[in-house]
């Protein structure tokens, strides 16, 4: 598993250094809405993971995992970990950017911790759409699934920009929300059964592939 990862980290170099230019273009914005760096890191950073099965599928990697010591299961996992790694990650930046831009802006603690909150929301939603992409890319590769991808990342995004401000709306929902303690452990409970149907559904495609 260790070994995957690392194999994946260094192919996808290049797409770190382009990420790390979009963040300074989004620095700016951030000091109007602290939520954009989030959201925008949300999606983007576990965007990682559909790089690497781009490399996985031009160098026909699933072929050398035939002849290799591994189980078809792991090479599915090992880019499950990653989604979740990256999204983790992805939450700690933006929770962080948004505490800056917020103390900068003089924000009172409550703004700040329901920031926190609606970055976490962006990143259930994120997950999300990643784990209805991941079968469709193990299915049909990233260069056959692109339109698919568009259906699945672009639709939803188009939705939430014709929607209005649909930050304030993540912030207003969040904020009617923080009295309900059993919205947390439900909304994870759910997103972890999404995840592990999709990562059953992944697999059972993965065994299937001809080599």
């Amino acid at each position: 598993m260790i070994g995957l990862l690392t194999k994946d980290l260094m192919v996808i170099r290049t797409y770190f250094k382009q990420l790390l230019a979009a963040m300074v273009i989004f620095i700016p914005l951030s000091f109007a809405s602290p939520g954009i760096m989030g959201s925008m890191l949300a999606i983007l950073l576990p965007m990682t993971v559909l790089t690497s099965m781009s490399y996985d599928d031009y160098y026909h990697w699933h072929q050398y995992t035939r002849v290799m010591p591994l189980k078809p299961h792991t090479a599915v996992k090992e880019k499950y970990v990653m989604l979740i790694l990256f999204e983790c990650i992805a939450v700690f930046l933006g929770c962080a950017a948004a505490l800056i831009f917020l103390l900068v802006r003089h924000q009172p603690l409550a703004e700040i911790l329901v920031t926190w909150k609606s970055q976490t929301v962006v990143a259930g939603v994120s997950i999300i759409l990643y784990s209805i992409a991941l079968p469709v890319i193990f299915k049909l590769g990233v260069e056959k699934g692109r339109l698919a991808l568009i259906a699945i990342f672009v639709v939803p995004s188009f939705l939430m920009v014709r929607s209005g401000n649909w930050l304030k709306k993540i912030y207003a929902l969040v904020s009617g929300w923080s009295g309900q303690k059993w919205i947390f452990p439900a909304a994870l409970a759910l997103l972890a059964a999404g995840v592990a149907c999709s990562y059953l559904i992944s697999c059972r495609i993965y065994r299937g592939k001809e080599i």
